[in-house]
């Protein structure tokens, strides 16, 4: 037998315990096992919806009071990093409660992750100033990795910056304890698994045939008020009939069909509908084939069809195509739907609000007015949608307006909607922010009035602040005063 070299022997003893050492000083996720990837299992569906959106409100409200706020007072300003030693004190308090939740998210469903600000600083870039929306999405985005390296599934969280869009009640503006990070479950927009997504779009329209389509158990109670926004337009505008009604099934529109179906119940016995055109941009066609004029995946229902033969079009065409990228063929779908059909009334698009017109270009050949309900239209309109109602002779409706007379409005006149201006520049809508500047403006010298009061001493360098956003507050309302001339009306011509 071959004696083996002593100094071997201690030099690969030596290696062995160097490795031992190695792993048991290695980092640890800490604490607590991570969580298991989520397969969703497609059974969950045959679930009845009040079920399922019962559990989503449930786990809404078990995180509704969990908040990511360094050493429970808030980010400093601008900071957006997260702190290891505190994230570790957090995570044992509220870890388990957000593993649990991963763990009970139905299909289609993902935490949501929510940045906010107070109101110090601008809402949007200025000079080298990265603006409340950013910081409060890189706070969001900064938890989101946080809880990534904690075991919770990237595909399970989506992430969203709001700036100081929701304070917390009782708070001053500018009280630090604005600035955190909170948590809710929401329609996951991430979905990129093309079988689920036609299976919970089916699965949509397959409630609603079966009779399962009551308000509460159809929308996600997330955001109840924009769900509503196509009832409330339909409701606020009985004298439309005869209508074509064209309607955007993309997957970004899946929370408001369930107002859109409603509503065709409910005015089913009334015959005013003539013809339903449902699209989806395409049939998921690969994006280069999607040519325009020629892109497809629009489903004409019969005119005068029953709400069941409707239907059964509505879920062909959702079976069919998700849509893909964002940009939609709408002017496709309206001038086909409208083809051949004379005697055809009222002509309404549903759409998503969100979205670019893939084929604006086309918007000169639709020869009839077009009544656009726009869902998610929060705090802006898309230039394009009021640009294909001004060159139809139509209107524009939000859940709470209705914009008509746009193809009467002039070179350099304009209208108001929420923070935004929108005024004719080379004949087209472009879409302005001075009323955006002047809000911000305003919250800005709230703020330096708040922080003078708390002084005791006078501050000149405060003052002459206050005194540069006064001069471009006056320079900011002048202008809009010489936009003041509005052809935008809120009544139907």
């Amino acid at each position: 037998m071959t004696e083996l070299n002593p100094i071997y022997l201690a030099q690969k003893a030596f290696i062995v315990l160097a490795l031992l050492l190695a792993a048991c000083l290695s980092p640890q996720k800490d604490p607590g096992p991570p969580v298991q990837q989520r397969t969703v299992v497609h059974e969950e569906l045959k679930a009845p919806a009040g079920e399922r959106m019962a559990r989503v409100e449930e786990l809404r409200q078990s995180l509704n009071d969990i908040r990511y706020a360094p050493e429970d007072l808030g980010f400093e300003y601008k900071e957006t990093e997260v702190n290891p030693e505190y994230l570790k004190k957090w995570w044992w308090e509220n870890g388990k409660i957000i593993e649990d939740a991963v763990r009970k998210l139905p299909p289609g469903y993902a935490i949501e992750i929510t940045g906010h600000t107070d109101s110090t600083g601008p809402r949007q870039p200025t000079g080298n100033k990265p603006g409340n929306l950013a910081i409060s999405e890189n706070r969001a985005t900064s938890v989101y990795r946080s809880l990534q390296s904690l075991g919770i599934p990237e595909d399970s969280m989506v992430v969203r910056g709001i700036a100081n869009d929701e304070p917390i009640a009782g708070l001053k503006p500018t009280d630090q304890r604005h600035r955190r990070v909170t948590f809710s479950v929401v329609e996951n927009p991430n979905i990129e698994d093309p079988a689920l997504k036609r299976a919970l779009e089916a699965d949509f329209i397959d409630r609603l045939k079966a009779g399962a389509a009551k308000q509460d158990e159809l929308a996600d109670p997330g955001d109840p008020q924009m769900r509503r926004t196509v009832a409330e337009v339909l409701n606020r505008n009985r004298q439309w009939k005869d209508m074509v009604v064209v309607v955007d099934v993309t997957g970004s529109m899946m929370p408001f069909l369930g107002q859109v179906v409603e509503w065709m119940r409910l005015n089913e016995q009334q015959r005013k509908v003539r013809r339903y055109v449902f699209f989806n941009d395409g049939d998921n066609r690969p994006e280069e084939e999607k040519a325009i004029g020629n892109t497809g995946g629009i489903y004409i229902v019969p005119d005068w069809a029953s709400l069941d033969e409707a239907l059964d079009v509505a879920r062909q065409a959702i079976a069919n195509g998700y849509g893909g990228t964002r940009p939609e063929s709408d002017i496709e779908a309206l001038i086909k739907g409208i083809s051949g059909c004379p005697e055809c009334g009222d002509v309404i698009l549903v759409a998503d609000n969100g979205a670019p017109v893939r084929d604006i270009s086309l918007a000169s050949r639709v020869d009839r007015p077009v009544r656009i309900i726009l869902c998610d239209a929060r705090d802006r309109i898309n230039p394009e949608y009021l640009e294909l109602a001004r060159l139809s002779k139509g209107s524009v409706h939000t859940i709470e307006r209705d914009i008509a007379n746009l193809h009467r409005m002039k070179e350099g006149e304009s209208f108001e909607y929420e923070d935004n201006i929108y005024v004719i520049r080379n004949g087209s809508f472009i879409e302005t922010s001075l009323a955006k500047e002047k809000k911000e403006i305003l919250s800005h010298i709230i703020a330096i009035d708040e922080e003078l009061e708390r002084l005791d001493s006078r501050s000149e360098a405060l003052l002459e602040q206050r005194a540069a956003y006064e001069k471009k507050l006056k320079e900011i309302e002048s202008l809009m005063q010489e936009n003041a001339k509005s052809g935008g009306t809120e009544k139907e011509p």
